[in-house]
């Protein structure tokens, strides 16, 4: 028997407890306090991503981030590249932000890190 670490939950109240987590952290978002971040955990093939990917353009968020860790190559596409900016007149080097970093406030965006441990 495998063991069990955290709740064991059906696909209703995974969605729930996800939705539950998306509106606190909207409520600390506006509070100016860190966020919580949840790991969904399970077997391979069981629907994990899928149901997080469905709630995109319901009233929990407007738009889920999938970022497949595994097939990133390149550690630039994760945390950005560096640029050149001119900074109280003279030139410095920053990193700039990958396209898929949101940068609306106002929507509702989850940044699913799909399989992580790989």
């Amino acid at each position: 028997m495998a063991q069990i670490y955290g709740a064991e939950a059906d696909p209703i109240t995974v969605k729930q407890f996800v939705a539950h987590f998306v509106a606190q952290n909207n409520v600390k978002a506006r509070q100016g306090k860190r966020k919580t971040t949840i790991c969904i955990w399970g077997q391979k093939g069981i629907g994990k991503t899928d149901l997080v990917k469905q709630l995109a353009g319901t009233d929990v968020v407007d738009r889920v981030i999938d970022i497949p860790i595994a097939q990133i190559e390149e550690m630039g596409d994760f945390h950005g590249l560096p640029i050149h900016k001119e900074e109280d007149g003279r030139t410095v080097t920053v990193t700039a932000p990958p396209h898929w970093v949101p940068t609306n406030p106002e929507e509702k965006t989850i940044i699913l890190i799909d399989d992580f441990n790989r």
